[in-house]
């Protein structure tokens, strides 16, 4: 099930989008896979050039059993709940164009149901985050503007310490690169290159860094036809003792 809102007002748009899937087995051990998100964006238009943009989002879904931090002998693994919320402030001026933003996230993960019936806490896992980051474009033409962009951010773990004892709150820090365009309704949608470098409390985690190819881009080959790409990068935590995480790279 899918749905969007969008507002049709003078000035200023509220967007809400949505999606659930719920997948269930007819035939074996009858399990069920349930999955679903919720992301809302306002948009307002103030005086001078400038817009604000505010965001929330929740999501909900089951970590899969190809996860690098699934639970090996789980028969269900834990669900996992995120929570965003986050505020951009914007203003054009001239053909330069600035932004500076803040944006909170949340983790939560369910316990896990294990093959002999005993469930598992995954109560070490939750989390929270805070980004702060800042761009800066120029615009070559009225449908093409590179920019630059710099983010600084902090994780930390309700739990000071997992269940291996290893403290996994840390910095992140990360730069990108790259060109946003707007052709209209045919096109529109930016791409970036850049780095991330994340770093732990725990002395015996080993920083990690990785290259970040991120884009989202929006094509209208004829009216009513949308098609929407999607590439993104991130550091996510392990779970393993001794291993600070691993590097993701998706593709939608």
């Amino acid at each position: 099930m899918k749905g969007t809102l969008t507002s049709d007002w003078s000035r200023h748009e509220l967007t809400v989008t949505g999606n659930g899937t719920w997948r269930e087995k007819i035939a074996g051990d009858g399990d069920n896979d349930p999955s679903g998100q919720v992301n809302a964006e306002l948009r307002l238009d103030l005086a001078d050039d400038m817009a604000a943009r505010l965001t929330a989002g929740y999501a909900y879904s089951r970590e899969s059993n190809t996860d690098p931090n699934a639970i090996r002998d789980a028969t269900v693994q834990s669900g996992v709940t995120q929570y965003t919320t986050g505020a951009v402030l914007s203003r054009d001026i001239g053909k330069l164009r600035g932004s500076v933003g803040i944006e909170l996230q949340r983790w939560t993960y369910g316990d896990a149901q294990l093959s002999d019936g005993s469930t598992l806490s995954n109560s070490d896992r939750n989390r929270n985050a805070v980004t702060v980051s800042s761009r800066l474009g120029y615009e070559i033409s009225p449908a093409l503007a590179p920019f630059i962009e710099v983010s600084a951010g902090k994780t930390r773990y309700d739990q000071t310490s997992d269940s291996a004892g290893y403290q996994r709150s840390g910095d992140l820090y990360g730069a990108k690169a790259g060109v946003t365009s707007d052709f209209g309704e045919k096109l529109r949608g930016e791409f970036a290159l850049g780095y991330k470098h994340a770093s732990f409390d725990d002395a015996r985690l080993e920083d990690m860094g990785a290259m970040t190819v991120d884009s989202t881009v929006n094509w209208s080959p004829r009216r009513g036809t949308n098609v929407a790409l999607g590439l993104g990068t991130s550091i996510e935590p392990s779970t393993t003792a001794g291993i600070s995480g691993d590097v993701a790279y998706a593709l939608t």
